[in-house]
């Protein structure tokens, strides 16, 4: 992050915390398999020590992400804890987590939440197979707090609704060199068009192009702006019609 001049503050948790180490597998038919280890454990005291560096730092921010898994020792109400700060102090809040952690953050009513098919799935407890599902799907955490809800659909694109509007992205037809990373940076593009004060259109288009160069580049240090700009007005953001279907 120093390297590429980017503003950072590490909280460290001591040394004896083993670091955490995930495992990416490539296949030669481009599949990703990901072998994952828990984070270590954290104590009440660490984590309380978190929250308070945490707010300190909410005067120098414009966005709040709270994205991924949590460690062991501490809930979901954790997220839900920091996203109620982070609006305490005016930062909208981008949800990138699952499973409870989402459904408990939506409490928060986060500016926006980006769950894939498979976390929206295992959120509600069901399979959505038909775009017009999945846009049900939606409109479900929009009753429950989110404010924006932008689904990642992999290769069939990805689809942002609002209480106004549904609006559907296809994906571009590139070669996949890889899909790690691909989710967070979405989340990058649509965090970087809140800050610019964009339109859903131009997000979408931004979003994906940042996922889009993800894949098609295969390894996250190799994304370059002139990649997703180039991506970024290929792609098409269109209003959603109810008789679309994936």
């Amino acid at each position: 992050l120093e390297k590429e001049g980017l503003p950072q503050k590490m909280y460290r948790l001591g040394d004896d915390v083993h670091t955490r180490v995930n495992v990416k597998v490539y296949a030669k038919n481009g599949e990703t398999t990901d072998i994952n280890e828990p984070g270590p454990c954290i104590a009440h005291e660490q984590a309380e020590a978190f929250v308070n560096d945490f707010e300190a730092q909410l005067s120098f921010a414009d966005i709040v992400v709270l994205s991924g898994s949590l460690c062991g020792g501490i809930d979901g109400r954790f997220y839900l804890k920091l996203a109620d700060i982070a609006n305490k102090h005016g930062c909208p809040v981008i949800a990138d987590a699952f499973g409870e952690n989402l459904g408990l953050l939506l409490q928060a009513k986060p500016a926006a939440v980006k769950p894939n098919l498979k976390e929206l799935e295992q959120l509600l407890g069901k399979r959505l197979t038909t775009l017009p599902q999945i846009y049900e799907a939606t409109r479900e955490l929009l009753y429950r707090g989110a404010q924006k809800v932008l689904v990642s659909l992999g290769e069939k694109g990805a689809l942002m609704v609002t209480p106004q509007r549904a609006l559907y992205a296809p994906a571009l037809e590139v070669a996949v060199r890889g899909t790690v990373g691909a989710g967070d940076s979405m989340v990058a593009g649509l965090a970087f068009s809140m800050y610019e004060k964009v339109g859903d259109e131009q997000a979408l288009k931004l979003a994906c192009a940042c996922a889009t160069a993800c894949v098609s580049s295969g390894a996250t240090g190799e994304i370059t702006t002139g990649m997703i700009r180039s991506y970024e007005k290929q792609i098409r953001a269109e209003t959603w019609k109810e008789e679309a279907s994936v």
